[in-house]
């Protein structure tokens, strides 16, 4: 007998009827999920975002200023980062950076009675000297006060840049404190 015999007919090659293989059968059930795996390591710290915005007011009280007058800040109330500077009493806020920056600034106004009545108050946010954003009211009378406020988007491609708040009526104006905030967005 040969190794490479059938151990049914003991022929080489056998002689036996051999089996057909039948069709492939159904696909079984899928598995149970395996365990997780393990945890990559933690990527690096971005930088941090450098925070740089300023808060100022005009005054502790009422501050008159004539027309025309650029409004001082005498009370710097919050200053962080590098990229806003002023001093304390100047009008003038500088942006040293490049970027985008948020201006707002609010206040209420009211005039002496020797105003002339109906009274347009008028506040200008001036970027290096130009006007850019105006905030209007009427005055109709002298016991009420009016609020005046606005909101600009300052792009800055050269510096320094320098942003001031005007009394732009035709007369002197009282302001109950000026608020201005000025933030750096990027």
């Amino acid at each position: 007998m040969s190794t490479n015999s059938c151990p049914k007919c003991c022929c080489c090659p056998c002689c036996c009827s051999r089996p057909i293989p039948g069709p492939q059968g159904p696909q079984g059930a899928t598995g149970s999920t395996g365990a997780t795996g393990a945890t990559g390591a933690t990527g690096e710290t971005g930088p941090a975002a450098a925070l740089n915005i300023a808060k100022s007011l005009s005054a502790i009280s009422t501050i008159t200023v004539p027309s025309g007058t650029e409004i001082p800040f005498l009370i710097n109330q919050v200053y962080v980062g590098s990229a806003i500077t002023h001093a304390t009493g100047s009008p003038d806020f500088v942006l040293t950076q490049a970027g985008t920056y948020q201006v707002l600034f609010d206040t209420s106004a009211f005039v002496i009675a020797s105003t002339a009545l109906p009274f347009e108050a008028i506040i200008t946010l001036n970027v290096n000297g130009t006007p850019t954003v105006a905030s209007q009211a009427t005055i109709n009378n002298y016991s009420s006060n009016t609020i005046l406020s606005g909101a600009a988007v300052v792009a800055v491609n050269t510096f320094p840049t320098t942003i001031t708040l005007v009394n732009a009526s035709t007369d002197s104006v009282s302001f109950l404190p000026v608020s201005i905030i000025i933030h750096k967005l990027d």
